[in-house]
């Protein structure tokens, strides 16, 4: 302690007392009891200064410890490890060192209630835009802090509602999850609503009829979506997408509906025109006129239809004839037998007495539509049975070349081409008929089969013996010197079965390529 700033203060006034009782002219005597009194008064003035002192020291302990206190609080309300102060600081350096650790721990209070206050409101916004509860109702807001006897912040109740970090990241990761789930069904809203646009622009739907049973809410959605309305601006819910799924299904099979309807249409039309012999330009012009499947499209078809009606009942006769045309065409190209009652039935209806009355043109559609299915089920047998019979008919018109007496006397190119021509036919016989003979044993029905009564490889042998009988016969013939005068032979010749006669399916006219039917049926 500085004792020369006391004794600088006392000795100028000793001084002064030495000449004032020089002055009066005190004795030793009472100038030393003035001393002594002056001394008494100087220690009670020190005594009372050093408990003041003594007093502002323990305050200062007092203020330090409620440091302490509170810093050790904050610690473990922010989940921090305990902080110890450093050793050996004044009460003063002391009280400054942990008022600062105070105000840099009450500053991470704030910014962390300030965090939770952000992500409790996007989570509270995130909830409301998807439709959920509120997910924030239950949570206890930070109550204001106050000040103790101390000078030190009370926030007991507060600290309760302080969060800690891993509060604070198990809510960014629920933000983190609210956003995916709303983008991811915002993703969903837009791709529905862009389907429903496209689909009810494909097929004129202007929206649901009013009564149409559907609630208020769903109502207001399909408005909105067909009003092109912006996706961020429709409710984002679970209800919302089953709403617009609904929809969706809805419009998908009015669409399913509307092909199948102007599809079905399209091809009876077809058949009305070839019977009722419209030009193939107006067809085609009509149908590129009418392409689609809106509803305006389902309407001029039908009305085409019904015109289709009228005009077959005002060309009956003609209508009748083209009606058993096709009906012959189609057994001939279905490989039906000539016999049976099924033949006599048909026989009666193609070629008997039938009138153009109503009952006897609905008989023959009805029984033209029997062979259309038939053919349709088993298109692929014929497809195949075709192929194998071109095949067999190119060998058997190779065969006949090689027989012409031109062919035969000019030894050149020409006898040379057609006889590898043959042997490649030879070759390629085998071939195809084991492909056939796969593909019937794959197709459902292919056992069920029938050539004309026989099965496939009845008819395959029947026409190799038929064949070889007409050779033996024509070598025994040459042998004998008997010419049969106009015949050329054919190696399917006899009993009626002749399949290269005009009678037979695969020399009708009605054939084409791989003896599939010239008309789609």
């Amino acid at each position: 302690m500085r004792k020369e700033i006391i004794l600088d203060v006392i000795e100028p006034g000793l001084g002064e007392l030495e000449s004032i009782w020089d002055y009066i002219g005190y004795p030793d005597e009472q100038r030393t009891e003035r001393l002594h009194t002056l001394a008494e008064q100087l220690q009670a003035r020190m005594f009372d200064f050093i408990s003041a002192e003594n007093q502002r020291r323990v305050q200062l302990d007092t203020e330090i410890e409620a440091r302490k206190r509170r810093a050790a609080q904050i610690c473990q309300t922010l989940r921090l490890p305990p902080y110890f102060p450093p050793r050996g600081l004044p009460s003063l350096s002391l009280l400054e060192h942990l008022d600062a650790h105070i105000a840099q721990f009450e500053a991470e209070i704030k910014e962390r209630q300030a965090r939770q206050s952000e992500l409790t409101a996007q989570v509270r916004s995130l909830c409301e835009r998807l439709g959920l509860p509120d997910e924030t109702a239950t949570t206890k807001p930070a109550e204001a802090t106050t000040t103790d006897g101390d000078g030190v912040d009370s926030t007991t109740d507060a600290d309760d509602a302080i969060p800690s970090e891993q509060d604070l990241e198990r809510l960014q990761s629920r933000v983190a999850e609210l956003e995916r789930r709303r983008d991811d069904m915002l993703k969903r809203l837009s791709g529905l609503a862009e389907d429903v646009r496209r689909i009810a622009l494909d097929i004129e739907f202007a929206g649901s009829p009013a009564g149409s049973g559907a609630d208020d809410a769903a109502q207001a959605l399909e408005d909105a979506v067909l009003a092109g309305e912006e996706t961020t601006r429709l409710p984002l819910s679970d209800a919302t997408l089953s709403q617009l799924e609904a929809l969706r299904l809805r419009l998908v099979k009015h669409k399913a509906m509307l092909v199948g309807t102007c599809d079905e249409l399209r091809q009876h039309i077809r058949v009305m025109w070839t019977r009722l012999d419209i030009p193939h330009e107006e067809q085609e012009a009509f149908l590129a006129q009418h392409a689609g499947y809106r509803q305006s499209t389902l309407d001029a078809l039908q009305e085409e239809s019904d015109k289709c009606q009228e005009l077959k009942w005002s060309q009956a006769t003609a209508y009748l004839a083209n009606l058993r045309r096709e009906a012959s065409e189609l057994r001939a190209t279905c490989f039906l037998d000539d016999t049976g009652d099924e033949a006599d039935e048909d026989a009666a209806l193609i070629g008997g007495d039938l009138d153009d009355t109503e009952e006897g043109v609905a008989a023959l559609e009805r029984r033209i539509d029997e062979l259309r299915e038939s053919y349709e089920k088993n298109r692929e047998l014929y497809a195949a049975v075709g192929l194998y019979q071109d095949t067999w008919r190119a060998y058997l018109d190779v065969e006949q070349r090689m027989k012409d007496p031109a062919i035969l006397s000019n030894r050149g190119g020409v006898l040379l081409k057609t006889d590898k021509e043959r042997k490649q036919l030879q070759k390629e016989l085998p071939k195809v008929e084991k492909k056939v003979s796969e593909l019937l044993q794959k197709l459902q029905g292919g056992d069920n089969f029938r050539i004309r009564g026989r099965t496939f490889e009845q008819h395959v042998r029947h026409l190799w013996d038929s064949l070889r009988s007409e050779q033996e016969a024509s070598k025994f013939n040459r042998k004998a010197g008997a010419v049969a005068g106009g015949r050329t032979g054919s190696a399917t010749s006899g009993g009626g079965d002749d399949l290269r006669s005009s009678q037979s399916p695969m020399r009708d006219s009605s054939l084409g390529a791989a003896g599939s039917p010239r008309k789609d049926y």
